[in-house]
């Protein structure tokens, strides 16, 4: 149940420690590249865009984008602007009774490393610090998907948008990566059973991928911040922005884009990418030094 009223003393939280107040504004950059998953769902005709609830996640998320600096020297307005987008992202999941209009690609690589330990303690990192960095990986994996000279955009059009041979057994592959048996093993693999279409549906979500793609790729380019300006926004606001701050290696950071795609039932661009037989290609490209040169050591 909502609450019935949520106080918030301006006094108080200006004056929280940065750590926390840049953590928040991690989360809070994050819906907009978990909207852009849910724009990619709704063009693949699998979960449409609800525009009241839509509008609850997104504004505060567009109005702070270019504010990170102000966020990490204390400004009352931009942090009111913070923690009333944060409530409304509350609303906005109460209100669709589900967290997809809070949470894509960047929340299900956070849930990822923390299920599989990758630090060995994730819980010494924030959930913001997490999604923010999973908010830059998904940025560099769109663009590369998505933006006109992007090299997986090149690969999936040069083969003709060919659905992927065998999705099934690849996907039940990737489960294995994980090296623990027991509940959450079975669960992946009950999840992998669920979302993956049969063959016919495939074919057909590759042919509607191949018919909605020109505009698909201008409204998810439109929505994503570019790379480097997130990158840079985050930094502003003392949030992490390579992959070693919060303790993760390039194996990790690998391993944990293709289970990711694998955890929940929610459509992204994991999901597209995977459906196209793109998904090893993307964990090559976006972990490159193009994008990102600080990881931790094996």
């Amino acid at each position: 149940p909502p609450p019935l009223c949520v106080v918030a003393d301006e006094d108080i939280i200006v004056n929280a420690p940065v750590g926390l107040i840049a953590s928040g504004y991690g989360d809070i950059m994050a819906k907009l590249l978990g909207g852009a998953d849910w724009i990619i769902a709704d063009a693949m005709g699998i979960e449409a865009i609800d525009p009241d609830v839509w509008k609850l996640a997104q504004d505060a998320a567009v109005a702070l984008f270019p504010r990170g600096k102000e966020i990490h020297e204390g400004s009352p307005e931009a942090i009111s602007i913070l923690y009333k987008g944060l409530i409304s992202t509350g609303l906005a999941i109460q209100r669709y009774k589900d967290s997809r209009p809070a949470s894509g690609t960047e929340h299900l690589l956070s849930h990822t490393w923390e299920m599989l330990h990758c630090s060995g303690d994730m819980e010494a990192f924030s959930h913001g610090f997490k999604v923010a960095v999973g908010s830059l990986i998904s940025s560099a994996f769109m663009s590369e998907l998505f933006g006109e000279k992007g090299v997986l955009r090149a690969f999936i059009e040069q083969n003709g948008f060919s659905p992927h041979e065998d999705l099934l057994r690849y996907r039940l592959g990737i489960a294995d990566l994980l090296e623990a048996e027991g509940p959450l093993k079975t669960k992946i693999v009950d999840t992998i059973a669920a979302k993956t279409p049969s063959e016919l549906e495939l074919h057909s979500r590759a042919e509607r991928a191949r018919q909605v793609w020109p505009e698909l790729a201008k409204k998810v380019v439109r929505q994503i911040p570019v790379f480097p300006d997130l990158k840079k926004a985050f930094s502003d606001a003392s949030c992490p922005t390579e992959p070693g701050q919060i303790g993760l290696s390039r194996s990790d950071c690998i391993k944990s884009l293709k289970i990711a795609s694998l955890i929940r039932r929610r459509y992204t661009v994991l999901d597209l990418a995977s459906e196209l037989g793109a998904l090893d290609a993307a964990a090559d490209i976006v972990f490159s030094s193009k994008y990102f040169t600080d990881f931790a050591q094996e």
